[in-house]
């Protein structure tokens, strides 16, 4: 009787050219491991015997996740400083004039400030400075931290207003 090979499970999807690429785009967009599994319809279980496997796939993923998270780093860190912008409204206007209305619009530039935020500031130095943030009654001096975040708070306050 001759050796034969039992092959157990369904072929491979893996495609050297398309699931890197799809896989990258995807954790780009912010997917998990999980749902970057269920969009190549295969288990979490195979997806991560592919990326021990193929090392393309690996940093496809790598990459597309590191792209988001900067981007959600540089968004956490504007909301915790606080930020400026400008938006353009436009004003309308009607004139009643007898037998028809005159209407008339006008742009308008705003100044904007968003102030920081609390909330922000502080999951940004829990995670930057855990030594002194994290909240551990054992490390962390509840009034001081709150004493240094009001301090924070109006120096920010000095220098915007400036």
């Amino acid at each position: 009787m001759a050796n034969k090979k039992i092959r157990r499970g369904a072929p491979s999807k893996y495609s050297d050219k398309f699931t890197p690429k799809m896989a990258g785009w995807l954790a780009r967009d912010g997917a998990t491991n999980e749902e970057i599994a269920a969009k190549l319809e295969i288990s979490t279980v195979t997806l991560y015997d592919w990326i021990k496997k193929y090392p393309e796939l690996s940093n496809a993923i790598k990459r597309g996740k590191e792209v988001v998270d900067r981007e959600v780093e540089d968004s956490l860190l504007k909301r915790a400083m606080g930020y400026d912008y400008t938006r353009e409204e436009v004003e309308v206007n009607t004139i009643a004039g007898g037998k028809s209305d005159r209407v008339f619009s006008k742009k308008k530039t705003i100044d904007v400030h968003v102030s920081p935020d609390p909330t922000s500031l502080i999951f940004w130095l829990c995670n930057r400075k855990p030594g002194q943030w994290r909240r551990n009654p054992t490390f962390v001096d509840f009034e001081k931290a709150k004493g240094e975040i009001t301090e924070l708070f109006d120096k920010m306050k000095s220098t915007s207003s400036t």
